[in-house]
């Protein structure tokens, strides 16, 4: 698990560093404005972010971050599709602000909480997959897949798909972005018709030419969202 941190206090950053990485051995990457949050958040599975009264409103305007929506405020109630947890310093609720083991068991509910929402992603796309004739045995099928659940929980790893969301599928898989980029073209090229009913009734895509891989990635999160929002996502 890749871990982002946001801390001003640098003694809590250091401790919460030697529980993460001495203890749990997990990837923790720290960064120090909110310009990098928002650079690096998408490719962790979690970012940790401790911030002031007067740093909300600069986290609040940076692009790509949605404190109100994305992100866990305890002194709120926590949305399960966030990928971040935040920490309100200003908070009157919070009388101390958890740490070492204490954050870990915070973080593995938040986890859970994540992936029991996320859990139908996988069923629906296979069944789009199915109706666009994706070959199941191509290795950018699952790479296309991995990344669309990504963007399922955070869509705004779209507005960054070759430093973040290939980025984010590279580790995942231990190869490197570019594979992913080409090993996903491969799979909607070897699919791809302007007949292909999948394409055209399902996804809404077309235009005589192949879709890139973003215009694909993103028909399908699209049609995806629209099915939850309608309630007809499997349960």
């Amino acid at each position: 698990m890749n871990i982002l941190i946001y801390d001003n206090d640098h003694n809590r950053m250091l401790r919460n560093y030697t529980y993460f990485s001495g203890e749990k051995k997990l990837s923790f990457i720290a960064v120090n404005t909110a310009k990098q949050i928002c650079d690096t958040a998408a490719s962790a599975d979690i970012a940790i972010i401790y911030f002031s009264e007067e740093e909300a409103e600069e986290l609040l305007k940076t692009r790509g971050i949605n404190l109100g929506k994305r992100a866990y405020l305890l002194c709120r109630k926590p949305d399960p599709t966030s990928c971040l947890v935040a920490f309100y310093l200003g908070a009157e609720c919070i009388s101390t602000l958890p740490e070492g083991a204490e954050l870990y068991g915070f973080l593995r509910k938040v986890c859970g909480s994540m992936k029991h929402k996320s859990k139908n992603f996988g069923i629906y796309i296979d069944d789009i997959f199915r109706a666009c004739a994706i070959p199941a045995h191509m290795t950018g099928r699952n790479y296309a897949k991995t990344a669309i659940e990504m963007c399922c929980i955070n869509e705004n790893m779209l507005y960054g798909i070759t430093k973040i969301l290939y980025l984010s599928v590279s580790k995942h898989y231990s190869v490197s972005p570019q594979s992913v980029e080409k090993a996903v073209r491969n799979v909607i090229e070897k699919s791809w018709s302007s007949e292909n009913k999948g394409y055209r009734e399902i996804l809404n895509i077309t235009k005589n030419k192949r879709p890139t891989n973003k215009e694909f990635i993103a028909a399908v999160v699209r049609f995806i969202k629209y099915m939850e929002e309608k309630g007809k996502m499997y349960k």
